[in-house]
């Protein structure tokens, strides 16, 4: 009598082969032959991983706009810190240049991440890919671009 544990291993083991050899190129028929099985054992395989795959991909779309929004956060915060040593007289020469470079990474990072956000949802999503950005994120998108080149003229 075969122990559960291992019939799932090697069901897990065998999956893990199918997707190895599918990026390879190889049929279904040539997965198959090669590890010994038959060939509507992959097509079965191959549905389970596709299931899987969509499985992940829902959970990814669910924590995405969370993660972006946390990230977002977390770099305004930083510009926001960084432009009030900028704004502060007191502030060293040194600490000027550092919080400078720091807000123009920010503005750059910003860009980076709205380009990437739409990016990626459209990768994802099967949904047309949205045609402009919202009022909020097209207003915040020009405020930033504004703001970038007035720093870069001052240094």
């Amino acid at each position: 009598m075969r122990k559960l544990s291992d019939t799932k291993e090697k069901i897990l083991f065998r999956r893990g082969m199918v997707t190895e050899l599918k990026a390879k190129g190889l049929t279904d028929g040539a997965i198959a032959e090669r590890l010994g099985v038959a060939r509507t054992t992959i097509v079965s395989d191959v549905r389970v991983l596709r299931r899987q795959t969509d499985a992940k991909i829902e959970e990814f779309q669910a924590k995405l706009p969370y993660e972006y929004d946390t990230m977002i956060t977390g770099v305004k915060l930083l510009l926001k810190r960084n432009c009030e040593i900028l704004d502060n007289p007191n502030s060293s020469d040194k600490a000027v240049t550092n919080a400078a470079h720091i807000i123009l990474s920010c503005y750059e990072k910003l860009s980076e991440q709205l380009k990437d956000k739409y990016e990626i949802m459209d990768g994802i999503s099967e949904s047309q890919p949205p045609t402009k950005l919202s009022l909020e994120e097209q207003a915040y998108k020009e405020a930033a671009e504004a703001d970038y080149r007035r720093r870069q003229r001052v240094f």
